[in-house]
């Protein structure tokens, strides 16, 4: 139930490639970018308290070389499969209510997730990449102050 995320993306990208079902260019590439040496990945997928921090490190190669198609598709079907189990079943909230996106992932394929909204007949109101950013920032427009006693 982690479609979408930074984790699902680092899962599908090992095992493209040590499925060897990445392109030969791509697979040489993310293994120069990382080191794969299985033992490693092991260790840091079983090993660690936080496998899903390793995997969402691959998200930067992702978003790197997003226009190849092999990363495209990887990019779209996964939205697709976020937008299907976690927004359509809001459907009718979503007449009332507009649809934010917040984190990096969200901020960096929200081509890719509007293009599976507008699929559906949906429309995303905003992508926030950190919502601390975006807090100060609305905090600063509306001239925000504390009075301390």
């Amino acid at each position: 139930m982690d479609e979408g995320s930074g984790n699902y993306f680092g899962k599908k990208l090992l095992q493209g490639y040590y499925y060897k079902k990445m392109p030969e260019e791509l697979r040489l590439s993310f293994g120069a970018a990382f080191n794969l040496k299985e033992k490693k990945v092991i260790d840091k997928l079983y090993k660690s308290a936080t496998p899903n921090k390793y995997l969402a490190e691959f998200a930067k190669f992702m978003f790197e070389n997003e226009e190849h198609p092999y990363i495209a598709k990887l990019l779209a079907k996964g939205m697709e499969k976020f937008i299907e189990n976690h927004i359509l079943q809001y459907r009718d909230e979503l007449k009332k209510v507009p649809l934010h996106f917040v984190g990096s992932i969200a901020y960096h394929g929200r081509d890719f997730i509007n293009n599976e909204l507008a699929k559906k007949g949906l429309l995303a109101t905003s992508f926030v990449r950190r919502p601390m950013e975006n807090l100060i920032h609305h905090l600063r427009e509306d001239n925000f102050h504390v009075e301390l006693n």
